[in-house]
């Protein structure tokens, strides 16, 4: 297990290796449980043939100033090198859309997690990629990565927000999708689907969004039909 701290509510990026070969696909889970027997959902981050099951865990704290259940198993508990059980789960609802039409993926933070099998796995569906971060530098480790996706072609397009720039805007993924309108309706206007990972509340924004861009009929039939999946929390 390796952990890369980045920013100042540190996202780690964590990889574990199962002791046995394992299949899942893009979308899906793991499933750990707490030393008080509560369970946690993170999404995984690679597909099976990268060897390794890779997590993106923003460090919690409580109000009382005690790590987070969930990641302070994994970022505290656990030393590297380190064990932990867990279990995988199938997550059909966050499986990629049927069809061939393009991918619009939008997520925050460790949402990104969510998104990145995906990634991969569909570079034939044109994906476009609109990610927010806060800081362009300081959170910006997983930045990099997407870049070069785009350099590869494995997106067809990459669009960035942050939320605590240097100057003081604040840019959030809706924002993106206001200011990129005609070409996020094109995008998904023939067959498109979307697919959403990350906070609630950005979920929330996102669909408004989208609902003001290409209007309701078509944001109920793409829910109705699969072409709109989220994984928010």
């Amino acid at each position: 297990l390796t952990a890369h701290p980045d920013g100042g509510a540190p996202l780690y990026r964590l990889r574990l290796v199962p002791p046995v070969a394992c299949e899942w696909q893009a979308g899906d889970l793991i499933e750990i449980e707490t030393k008080d027997g509560h369970r946690r959902d993170y999404s995984i981050a690679t597909l099976p043939g990268e060897g390794h099951v890779e997590l993106y865990v923003r460090e919690a704290v409580g109000p009382d100033g005690l790590p987070g259940k969930g990641s302070g198993l994994l970022l505290h508990d656990t030393p590297v090198g380190g064990q932990i059980r867990l279990r995988l789960k199938s997550h059909k609802a966050f499986h990629a859309p049927a069809g061939d039409g393009p991918l619009l993926l939008i997520g925050a933070g460790s949402g990104l997690a969510g998104l990145r099998a995906h990634i991969l796995a569909s570079r034939r569906r044109r994906p476009w990629l609109i990610y927010g971060e806060r800081h362009p530098v300081r959170d910006g480790a997983l930045i990099a990565e997407a870049r070069d996706w785009l350099a590869a072609r494995a997106l067809s397009r990459l669009s960035l927000a942050f939320s605590q720039a240097d100057d003081g805007t604040k840019t959030y993924v809706q924002d993106v999708l206001n200011a990129e309108g005609a070409r996020v309706y094109d995008h998904l206007i023939h067959d498109g689907a979307v697919l959403v990972c990350g906070g609630l509340d950005m979920g929330r924004a996102v669909e408004r969004t989208l609902r003001g861009l290409m209007g309701d009929g078509w944001i109920d039939d793409a829910l109705a039909s699969g072409r709109y999946r989220r994984d928010l929390y």
